[in-house]
C-alpha cells in the first residue's frame, strides 16, 4: 500500500472498515494494492464518496475516476477488488486510453492483465476514426477485440443519438493488435448512403500510417480504347526501405494487362521500377504489349571522389502504346522515350560526366525524325576564381552520334568552347563585353553526304570566334502617387565572322525562338553544329512601373534586330537571309493586385503590317483552390488556339465562401468544386484536348467525377471516365483522376493532404 492510503485510513474510523460520505470534498487516493508489482505504473483514484476496506476492496461513487498511465477510466460508480486488481465500473463510463475515447453503460477491467468487456460502446479513436460495438474485449496490453463494430469517420451526434453515417463500416469481429500494429475484420461490408460497396468475409488492415501487405482498393475506369478497366492492387511491405505492388489489370476489349511496382531506398541508392506486361492484345491481334519505366539515383566513391549515378530507362513495346495506354507511364505524354545513364562528379572549380543518351520514337500514327543517340557523351566544365566583375568558363565534350535512319551521319564531334566577359556598371547604366571561341571537330562513319567544300571527305575541323558588347542605361522618375517609372533603354553588339561549315553534319543545331530572350543573345542558333555569321545590332526598351512599396504592377517592352549583313550560315545550309530589320518584339506584364495578373506577347512583320505571332494570358487568384486561368496562342497560318483552365468552388455562387481549415486545407464541408481544362482550336473550331471534372466534399468522404479526352491525330482522339469515392481515413474506390489534374490543370491544389502511396494509385496507404 501507498503512504497516502495508510494516512487516509485512521481518518476515516476503523482499522479494518472505512466508510466516508462528503458532497463537498473529492477524495484522491492510491488503490489498495496497485503498487504491488514494482514495475507496474501506479494508479491514482478519486471520487466524491469513497467506501472500502482496507486490502479488500474500495469503491469511489459519485464522479469516480481510476488513472493510470496512459489510461483514465471515469463512471458514476467505480468498484476495486485489491486481491484481484479487477475494477467493476457502472453508469455513464468513460474511458481515455492513449489518445482513444471510449463512452458506454458498464465496464470490468483488470489492471494487471488489461483484459476485461467493455459493453455497448461507442468509441473515437486518435486516428479520426469513431464507430460503436455490441462489446470490446480487452485481451491484454495493445490487444483489444470488438464484436458487432460500425466503423465510420463521420461525425457523431452527442448524447447517445442515433448515428447513422454516409458511409460506415460495419464487421462481426475487428481485432486491433496493437503491438503487431495490425488490425484484423471478419465478415465486413462497407456501405455508402446505405448501399453495399464492398465486402469481405476477411481483411486485414494497419493500425497506423505504417504500411502493410494486402489487397487494396479495387481500381475502375472508363476508356473508350480500352473498355471497362478493373485493377486489383495488391501491396507487398517486403521491409522498411523497399516494397512492391503488383496491379493486374482486365482490360475488356483488350485482355488482362499484368503490371508491378518495386521501390527500393538504400543509404547511398533508391530507386523504382515500374513495368506492365500484355501477352495477347485482342484489338491488336498477335501482339504483345509491354512498357517499362525504371529511375535510379546513386551515390558512389571512386578513390576519394565523389560521384553520381542516374538511371532512367523508359521503353515500350510498339508505337501505338502511347495512344492505346496514355496513362500507364507518364513519359508516354512524349513520343520521344529517354533512356539515360549518367554518372558525373564535380570539384571547387570543375565538374565531368560520361554518359550514354538513347531515344525510342514512336512513329504512329505520323512519322516523326528520331533524334540522334549520344552514345557516350563525355562533358568537362572548369572556371577558375572570378575576379571582381570579370568571368571565364571553359567547356568541352566529345560524343558519338548515331540513328537507325535514312540518311543518318553517324559519327564522332569533339567540341570546346572559352567563354570570356567583363562587366563594367557606372553610374545609371552599364558595359558588357564577351568574348567565346568555339572550337569543333568532326571524325565522320562515312563521308560526308552534303554538298559543298567538304563532301567526300569524312573529316573535318572548324573554329568560330564570336564578340559582343552589351550596353544598357536606367532612368527613373517619381509618379505623384508615391510610385516610380523607369525607363531602360538596352543595345547588344554581336560579331561573328563567316567561317564555312557547310556541309558539315548537324546533330543538334535548331534555330532558337524568337523571342525577348533568344533576340539579346549573339547566337542565333541553340545546339552546337552550327555558329551563324551574325553581324547584327539590337536595341530595346523596357518601362517599368512601381508602387510605393516597391511592388512592381506594370512592364512594358519592346525590342528589334538589325542585321547588318546577310546571314550566310544557315541551320540547314539553304539560302542566306537578308540583311534588314526583324519583325517587331512587344511585350506587357500587368499586375493590378494580388489576384489579378495578366501578360501578352506579339511578334509583330513589318513586312505585311501584320501580327505574325502573339500570346495573351489572363489569371485570377482568389486564394486557395480558387484559380482561373484563360490563355490565348496564335500563330499566322499554323494555329490560333483558347486555352481555358480553372479550379473553384461552386458553393461560392449561392454565397457559401467557407473558411480555410488547417487540417488539410479545404474550405470546409459539404462543399462543391468544379475543376478543368479546355483547349479549343479556333482555327479548326474543334476541342482539342480536355480534362473537366467535379469534386465533392462531405467532410469524411469526397467524390471525384472527371472525363478526359486526349488527341492522338488530327482525325482520333480517345476517351476516358474518371469516378472515385474516396473514405477518409479508410481507403477510396474507383479510379482516381488526380495525377491528370495536378498533370494538366494549373495551380491545381488536392482537397486534402495525401498519404505517400506506395504506386500510382492514390490513397492506398
Amino acid at each position: 500500500m501507498s503512504g497516502l492510503w495508510l494516512t487516509l485510513v485512521p481518518f476515516l474510523g476503523s482499522s479494518q472498515a472505512a466508510h466516508a460520505q462528503s458532497d463537498a470534498w473529492v477524495w484522491n487516493t492510491t488503490l489498495p494494492g496497485a503498487a504491488v508489482k514494482p514495475e507496474s505504473p501506479p494508479v491514482f483514484a478519486s471520487g466524491e464518496q469513497v467506501e472500502g476496506q482496507t486490502d479488500e476492496f474500495v469503491t469511489l461513487t459519485g464522479d469516480a475516476q481510476v488513472r493510470q498511465q496512459g489510461m483514465t477510466v471515469q463512471g458514476d460508480v467505480i468498484h476495486h477488488d485489491a486481491n484481484t486488481h479487477w475494477l467493476d465500473v457502472q453508469g455513464d463510463v468513460r474511458v481515455q486510453d492513449q489518445g482513444n475515447h471510449y463512452r458506454g453503460p458498464s465496464l470490468r477491467l483488470n489492471l494487471d492483465t488489461n483484459e476485461g468487456v467493455f459493453e455497448a460502446p461507442r468509441f473515437e479513436l486518435d486516428n479520426g476514426g469513431r464507430g460503436t460495438a455490441e462489446a470490446l474485449e480487452f485481451l491484454g496490453k495493445d490487444h483489444s477485440a470488438a464484436k458487432g463494430v460500425r466503423y465510420s469517420t463521420c461525425p457523431m451526434p452527442a448524447g447517445g443519438a442515433d448515428w447513422s453515417p454516409d458511409w460506415v463500416l460495419s464487421a462481426s469481429t475487428i481485432d486491433f493488435d496493437r503491438g503487431a500494429d495490425v488490425g484484423t475484420a471478419w465478415g465486413s461490408v462497407l456501405r455508402f448512403k446505405g448501399i453495399p460497396v464492398m465486402a469481405s468475409p476477411w481483411m486485414s488492415f494497419p493500425l497506423s500510417d505504417a504500411r502493410k501487405t494486402g489487397f487494396l482498393p479495387l481500381g475502375v475506369n472508363l476508356s473508350d480504347t480500352s473498355g471497362l478497366e478493373l485493377v486489383v492492387p495488391y501491396y507487398l511491405n517486403l521491409a522498411p526501405n523497399y516494397d512492391a505492388t503488383l496491379y493486374p489489370q482486365l482490360l475488356s476489349k483488350r485482355g488482362v494487362n499484368w503490371g508491378g511496382e518495386f521501390r527500393y531506398l538504400f543509404p547511398t541508392w533508391q530507386g523504382q521500377v515500374r513495368a506492365d506486361w500484355m501477352g495477347t492484345d485482342r484489338l491488336r491481334p498477335g501482339e504483345s504489349r509491354y512498357a517499362l519505366n525504371w529511375r535510379h539515383q546513386q551515390s558512389l566513391r571512386l578513390g576519394e571522389q565523389p560521384w553520381g549515378l542516374s538511371v532512367n530507362v523508359n521503353r515500350v513495346s510498339d508505337d501505338n502504346y502511347w495512344r492505346d495506354f496514355p496513362r500507364s507511364i507518364s513519359a508516354l505524354t512524349e513520343r520521344q522515350l529517354p533512356t539515360d545513364v549518367v554518372a558525373s562528379t564535380a570539384g571547387e572549380r570543375w565538374s565531368f560526366s560520361v554518359g550514354s543518351y538513347q531515344w525510342q520514337t514512336l512513329q504512329q500514327p505520323d512519322a516523326i525524325t528520331p533524334a540522334y543517340d549520344r552514345v557516350p557523351h563525355l562533358n568537362w566544365d572548369w572556371r577558375p576564381p572570378q575576379a571582381q566583375n570579370y568571368s571565364l568558363a571553359l567547356h568541352s565534350e566529345l560524343t558519338r552520334f548515331e540513328a537507325d535512319r535514312s540518311g543518318s551521319e553517324n559519327g564522332w564531334r569533339w567540341l570546346g568552347n572559352v567563354d570570356l566577359g567583363r562587366r563594367w556598371n557606372w553610374g545609371p547604366g552599364f558595359v558588357a563585353p564577351a568574348l567565346r571561341l568555339q572550337a569543333r571537330q568532326y571524325q565522320s562513319d562515312d563521308p560526308f553526304a552534303r554538298s559543298g567544300a567538304r563532301q567526300g571527305n569524312s573529316a573535318a575541323s572548324v573554329l568560330v570566334p564570336t564578340a559582343s558588347v552589351g550596353a544598357g542605361l536606367a532612368f527613373e522618375r517619381d509618379l505623384q502617387d508615391g510610385g516610380l517609372q523607369t525607363l531602360e533603354p538596352q543595345v547588344l553588339l554581336a560579331y561573328t565572322p563567316t567561317v564555312d561549315q557547310q556541309g558539315l553534319p548537324i546533330y543538334d543545331a535548331a534555330a532558337k525562338d524568337f523571342n525577348f530572350s533568344s533576340v539579346f543573345s549573339p547566337f542565333e542558333y541553340s545546339g552546337q553544329d552550327r555558329v551563324a555569321d551574325n553581324q547584327s545590332l539590337t536595341w530595346g526598351v523596357t518601362s517599368r512601373w512601381l508602387r510605393p512599396n516597391g511592388g512592381e504592377w506594370l512592364r512594358l517592352s519592346w525590342a528589334q534586330k538589325q542585321r547588318l549583313r546577310p546571314l550566310t550560315v544557315t541551320v540547314d545550309d539553304t539560302a542566306a537571309l537578308p540583311a534588314g530589320a526583324s519583325d517587331w518584339l512587344l511585350g506587357a506584364d500587368w499586375r493590378y493586385n494580388e489576384h489579378w495578373q495578366a501578360s501578352a506577347f506579339a511578334q509583330y512583320d513589318l513586312d505585311i503590317d501584320r501580327v505574325r505571332r502573339s500570346t495573351a494570358a489572363l489569371r485570377y487568384s482568389g486564394g486557395a483552390f480558387r484559380n482561373a486561368q484563360l490563355a490565348y496562342s496564335f500563330q499566322r497560318d499554323s494555329s490560333e488556339l483558347l486555352d481555358l483552365s480553372w479550379q473553384w468552388p461552386l458553393n461560392d455562387l449561392w454565397g457559401d465562401r467557407g473558411r480555410l481549415s488547417g487540417d488539410g486545407g479545404n474550405l470546409g464541408a459539404p462543399r462543391w468544386y468544379s475543376v478543368g481544362r479546355l483547349n479549343y482550336s479556333l482555327r479548326e473550331r474543334n476541342l482539342v484536348d480536355a480534362i473537366m471534372g467535379v469534386e465533392y466534399d462531405a467532410g469524411c468522404w469526397l467524390s471525384r467525377v472527371a472525363i478526359e479526352r486526349l488527341q492522338n491525330s488530327s482525325t482520333t482522339a480517345s476517351h476516358r471516365l474518371f469516378f472515385q469515392l474516396e473514405f477518409n481515413g479508410m481507403g477510396s474506390v474507383g479510379s482516381s483522376p488526380l495525377d491528370t489534374l495536378r498533370d494538366n490543370v494549373p495551380y491545381y491544389q488536392v482537397l486534402r493532404r495525401e498519404p505517400v502511396a506506395p504506386s500510382r494509385y492514390e490513397n492506398y496507404e
